[in-house]
């Protein structure tokens, strides 16, 4: 056998270096099982104005994805259902529950609900920080709650008060131009 083959160059001098195993194990390991997903979302998004300016925010999101998703098993391999990233519902953080941290909640079935009460504060702040103008200051109080499953099928999901996650808060927002 070529003595070279399972040899692999030390960068520092340029030499080959001996060594044991494969030199080059490929992170991505076989996975047999194959991964059809149909997926079923509603989303709603219903603003209604209310006394002046003020508007109610009613909104909700459902997802439902037919096959539970793998999830991350430290033992399985380098990569082992890292790579399902994307197929998973996320709630927490920004764009969600905006009360928890990202990525709180997770798995392939998902609810979220809110409700919230935006009003005008300022309808022309007229300051300007260069290279910034800031124009209107909003307030918004709001409440949230979500959940998710990773329930194999519909009949199977058991959404109790329990799985839901609820936060609600008051924010500011302040739209400005550059």
């Amino acid at each position: 056998a070529d003595s070279l083959a399972n040899a692999i160059t030390d960068p520092s001098t340029g030499l080959p270096v001996q060594v044991s195993g494969d030199p080059n194990p490929d992170p991505f390991l076989f996975d047999p099982a194959k991964l059809g997903l149909n997926e079923i979302t509603f989303s709603w998004n219903e603003f209604l104005p209310v006394a002046g300016r003020a508007t109610l925010g009613l909104q909700t999101f459902m997802g439902y994805k037919d096959q539970p998703i793998k999830r991350y098993q430290a033992d399985g391999g380098p990569f082992e259902g890292a790579f399902y990233y994307p197929m998973r519902y996320y709630l927490g953080g920004w764009g969600t529950l905006r009360g928890y941290p990202y990525f709180t909640l997770q798995g392939g079935k998902a609810f979220l609900g809110r409700i919230s009460l935006t009003l005008p504060l300022f309808q022309r702040v007229k300051k300007e920080l260069p290279p910034l103008y800031f124009d209107r200051l909003y307030a918004a109080l709001f409440l949230e709650t979500g959940a998710t499953s990773d329930a194999a099928r519909l009949k199977d999901l058991k959404f109790s008060k329990k799985a839901f996650l609820s936060d609600f808060g008051l924010e500011f927002r302040l739209q400005m131009f550059s």
